[in-house]
């Protein structure tokens, strides 16, 4: 929870295009955020998590709190799976800031791929499912290679 508290902390004041969990230097849980140069508004930036033995469950485990929260459509600005370094489950982690203009109610949709191809495939996969969406119908990609 410390290291996504930071995260929250750092994405304040930037336009955030991305953020993505990966191990730091030190094989210690660590995230790099992807913004806009420049110094943005955005401020008080928060996350939920949730953990589940698979990444289909963490991830509507993590919609699920979303919505609880009171998050609208047009205020998430990243939604990563990684495995939880501590308990090795599915971990799904969004952060989101209610100071962004809302946009109604939050419908968020997934689409899933797990294969045996090369990345490369994977990732042409990905582009082909994403193909045809408006900008603000897309919110996060991400792809991790263990767990679930």
């Amino acid at each position: 929870t410390q290291v996504y508290e930071q995260v929250a902390e750092d994405c304040n004041f930037k336009e955030v295009v991305d953020l993505s969990g990966c191990p730091g230097e030190d094989k210690k849980p660590g995230f790099i955020i992807f913004y806009y140069a420049g110094e943005s508004p955005l401020n008080s930036v928060e996350f939920v998590q949730a953990q589940a033995r698979n990444w289909v469950a963490a991830a509507q485990s993590c919609i699920r709190k979303l919505s609880e929260a009171g998050v609208q459509a047009g205020q998430v600005l990243s939604i990563d799976l990684h495995q939880h370094p501590d308990t090795k489950l599915a971990s799904c982690t969004s952060h989101f800031s209610r100071k962004l203009p809302a946009r109604g109610k939050l419908q968020l949709r997934f689409e899933t791929q797990a294969s045996n191809h090369s990345w490369n495939e994977f990732y042409q996969t990905a582009a082909n499912q994403i193909e045809g969406l408006k900008l603000e119908q897309f919110v996060s990609l991400t792809g991790s290679s263990t767990t679930g």
